[in-house]
C-alpha cells in the first residue's frame, strides 16, 4: 500500500506535470541499480530507486532563454513532435490491478526483472519472458528504494531503528539478515549496486552521507560529503563508476538556491565533488546512469511549463556539450542506456506516457512514441531498461494495470 507521505508527493507530482511550476515538489529519491545492466538501462550496474518529487518552491519561472535555465549548463530546446503509438505487439499485463502501488524503476535480477520505486514501498520480481510475477517484497519501514546486484535484489529502507539494507533472490525470498546501515533518520534515501556491492546514500540536516555494504554484509566506513549543499531534504541517484560509485544529488540549503552536484567514490573513500548547477530555479535529480564514455543525468525542472533535461557527463562528472530540454514533456520518469544510445520515458503535457530515443549526446534520434493513451491517473508512472537491441518499458495503463512493453531502439513495439 502507498504511504500517506508518498500519496502527498504523488499529488504534488501531478500538479507539476500539469504545468504548475511552483510549490514544494520533492524529487525522485534514489535510483535503481542493475548489475549486468545499467540500472534502468542496459549497461552495467545501475543506481538507486525511484523517488519522490520534491524541492522547495520556485523563485524563478525559468521562462527565459534555455541557456540561463540551469546555470552554468548550456541548454538547447528540443521541439515537441507528434506522438504515434508504439503499438501493442510487445504488451504484457503484469498486474491487472495495482491501484495503490505505482512503480517507476525497472532492473534485471538474474534472468528475471524487478519492478520497484520508493512510492510503491517495495518491489516485485517477474519472469522476463512470461511476465509471471512473484509476491511483493518490502522491508518494514516508511520507505524502500531498490537496486540490482546482478542476481540479487537489494532494498534500502528507513525503519524505526534507522537505515537498513536487505537482499532478496530473484523470486523475492530474503537472503540472510537485514544489515543495519546507520541509526540516522534519513532526509531521503538512494542506493546503487554493482558486482554484489551496494552503496547506501542518505542525508541528514546540512550534509550527505554514504556507506558501502559488502557482498557478505560487511560495512565500510560512513562517508560524509556535500556539507552545506542540503537543508533537510535532497534527491539523488547512484550509478557504478570505475573503482566505486558515482552520486548525483540536488539540494537546496536555502529557499532560493538549488544546487546539483556530482561525486565519485574510489576504494570506499569520497572523491572530488563537482558542481553541475547553481540556480534559483527549483529542479531535481531523477536518474544518473553509466554510459560507455561517462554518465548521463536526467533532471526535472520547474520551469513554466515544467520540463525534463538530459545532461551528458564525462567520467569526472563535467558536462559534455549541450544539455537537452525536451519540450512537450512535463516530467521525466526514467532514462536507460543501450550501447551508445539512450531511451527516455516521460509524461507528455497531453497526459500520455511516451518514449523518446536519444543519441549518446542526449539529442533525439526520432519523434516521441506514445506508450499509453492520455491519463489523469494520480499514480501514473513509467520506467525503462535495456532489452536486447531495444528497451523494456514498465508502465501503468489508463485502466490502472501494471504492464510491460517491449520496443525496438526507435520505439516500435515488438514481440518479446
Amino acid at each position: 500500500m502507498i504511504s500517506t507521505r508518498a500519496f502527498t508527493l504523488l499529488a504534488a507530482m501531478l500538479v507539476t506535470a500539469c504545468g504548475d511550476g511552483g510549490g514544494e515538489l520533492g524529487s525522485r529519491a534514489g535510483t535503481t541499480t542493475g548489475a549486468g545492466g545499467d540500472d534502468a538501462a542496459g549497461g552495467s550496474g545501475g543506481d538507486g530507486s525511484g523517488g519522490e518529487q520534491g524541492g522547495a518552491g520556485n523563485t524563478d519561472t525559468g521562462g527565459g532563454a534555455p541557456a540561463s535555465l540551469l546555470p552554468p549548463l548550456d541548454i538547447v530546446d528540443e521541439p515537441d513532435t507528434d506522438c504515434a503509438s508504439i503499438g501493442a505487439a510487445g504488451l504484457e499485463i503484469l498486474e491487472p490491478d495495482e491501484a495503490t502501488a505505482p512503480f517507476d524503476r525497472l532492473v534485471r535480477i538474474g534472468d528475471r526483472r524487478a519492478a520497484g520505486g520508493s512510492m510503491a514501498g517495495g518491489a516485485f520480481t517477474f519472469d522476463a519472458d512470461s511476465g509471471k510475477t512473484a509476491p511483493f517484497v518490502a522491508i518494514d519501514g516508511s520507505y524502500n528504494v531498490m537496486a540490482s546486484e546482478g542476481d540479487r535484489l537489494g532494498l534500502l529502507a528507513q525503519s524505526d531503528a534507522g537505515i537498513v539494507y536487505g537482499r532478496f533472490d530473484s523470486k523475492g525470498k530474503q537472503i540472510g539478515a537485514l544489515v543495519d546501515v546507520a541509526p540516522d533518520a534519513a532526509a531521503n534515501l538512494a542506493v546503487g549496486a554493482s558486482d554484489g556491492q551496494a552503496l547506501a546514500v542518505w542525508g541528514v540536516p546540512g550534509r550527505m552521507r554514504a556507506r558501502e555494504v559488502g557482498v557478505d554484509g560487511s560495512l565500510g566506513e560512513t562517508l560524509e560529503f556535500g556539507v552545506g549543499t542540503i537543508d533537510n531534504y535532497f534527491t539523488a541517484s547512484v550509478a557504478p563508476a570505475e573503482g566505486g560509485f558515482a552520486v548525483a544529488w540536488t539540494g537546496n540549503a536555502t529557499p532560493t538556491e538549488f544546487r546539483t552536484l556530482f561525486m565519485t567514490t574510489l576504494d570506499g573513500q569520497v572523491g572530488q565533488v563537482h558542481e553541475l548547477v547553481d540556480s534559483t530555479l527549483a529542479h531535481r535529480v531523477v536518474k544518473l546512469a553509466r554510459t560507455p564514455t561517462g554518465f548521463v543525468l536526467l533532471l526535472n525542472v520547474d520551469s513554466v511549463p515544467p520540463t525534463p533535461v538530459v545532461v551528458v557527463l564525462d567520467p569526472a562528472g563535467a558536462a559534455v556539450g549541450k544539455a537537452h530540454r525536451f519540450l512537450g514533456a512535463t516530467y521525466g520518469w526514467d532514462l536507460a542506456v543501450q550501447d551508445d544510445e539512450l531511451g527516455l520515458v516521460a509524461r507528455r503535457a497531453s497526459g500520455e506516457i511516451a518514449f523518446r530515443p536519444l543519441d549518446d549526446q542526449g539529442a533525439p534520434l526520432a519523434p516521441w512514441r506514445c506508450v499509453t493513451a492520455p491519463s489523469d491517473d494520480l499514480y501514473q508512472q513509467a520506467a525503462i531498461d535495456g532489452d536486447g537491441e531495444g528497451y523494456a518499458i514498465l508502465h501503468r495503463t489508463p485502466e490502472g494495470a501494471e504492464a510491460l512493453s517491449i520496443v525496438d531502439r526507435l520505439g516500435s513495439s515488438v514481440e518479446p
